[in-house]
């Protein structure tokens, strides 16, 4: 029998309406693109949906769609962060396709490996570095 997701305690979901009101507040300042819109939650998890779009580069004008899930005890456990589709011809070290993600069991689109991700710190410096080291990917 498959277990029941987990619901979103009520802390995280503060947490990640704080994080979000701030990162309208602040994306401007920081160069990052605006939320596009939240997705469904999917077994309790919280998602949001961006559209990035490279101002120069070889990717210039290349519109990159990316999925965020966010976990039931965010922000002790990192997001889960998928490219949902790249232009021909785009590869880079820390994008893989197809990978299984213990967070949501997809496996569509590509996982974004980012070891800043991983830090149990999601707070104050390094939720702008790993929003910025987001949008420095693609």
């Amino acid at each position: 029998m498959a277990a029941l997701p987990t619901p979103p305690c009520a802390s995280a979901v503060r947490r990640l309406q704080r994080d979000l009101r701030q990162w309208a507040l602040e994306k401007d300042e920081l160069g990052i693109p605006a939320l596009l819109q939240q997705l469904e939650p999917k077994d309790g998890l919280s998602r949001v949906a961006i559209n990035m779009s490279p101002k120069e580069g070889p990717f210039a004008d290349c519109v990159f769609h990316l999925h965020v899930t966010f976990p039931p005890d965010y922000p002790h456990r990192p997001p889960d962060v998928r490219l949902m589709e790249a232009p021909p011809g785009f590869t880079h070290p820390n994008i893989f396709r197809g990978w299984h993600s213990p967070l949501t069991g997809d496996s569509d689109g590509y996982y974004i490996c980012l070891d800043m991700i991983k830090l149990n710190a999601l707070a104050g410096p390094y939720k702008r570095a790993v929003l910025l080291r987001c949008c420095g990917v693609v």
